[in-house]
């Protein structure tokens, strides 16, 4: 066992030189993947905490008429909306919305998007709408657009 442990510090010592760059090197490797891994943990957190919370909501209920998928109607909507507000501890807030799933062509790209009803006569908070300003970032013009009543259909598009 004594012969083992001098054959190795013998080893090591002859060799400085590729010691210090392979351990340089590993240093280096283990910093990279620190760096990648809180990127990606970063990138969750603000997607579910963040854009999801706002684009989905922590519970979504869905209404299909008579089975069909894309026939999303609730014909008893205060009964419902009643029914989650008096949740004790649980209901921040109920909003109602429409989406539909299509997809979205222009300048010779197109991708699969959600385009989503706003219902802007809801009065929110001013740190929610810092919050929805920070989340998504608009890339012409405002959430007060919306109101405007010379434009027929506006649409908001974030990037």
């Amino acid at each position: 066992m004594h012969l083992l442990i001098r054959l190795s510090l013998r080893n090591l010592f002859r060799q400085k030189r590729r010691n210090i760059l392979l351990g340089s090197a590993m240093a280096f490797g283990i910093m990279i993947l620190v760096i990648a891994n809180s990127f990606s943990h970063g990138i969750s957190d603000i997607m579910f905490n963040k854009i999801l919370r706002y684009a989905m909501g922590q519970v979504t209920i869905n209404f299909s008429e008579k089975g069909r998928l894309m026939r999303t109607v609730c014909r008893d909507k205060e009964r419902i909306m009643a029914t989650l507000k008096d949740e004790k501890g649980v209901l921040l807030q109920a909003e109602e919305s429409i989406g539909m799933f299509m997809r979205g062509i222009g300048n010779g790209k197109s991708d699969n998007v959600i385009l989503v009803g706003v219902n802007t006569s809801q009065n929110i908070s001013k740190e929610h709408r810092k919050e929805l300003e920070e989340s998504f970032r608009m890339v012409e013009g405002s959430w007060e657009d919306l109101r405007n009543a010379p434009v027929e259909n506006p649409v908001i598009i974030s990037a």
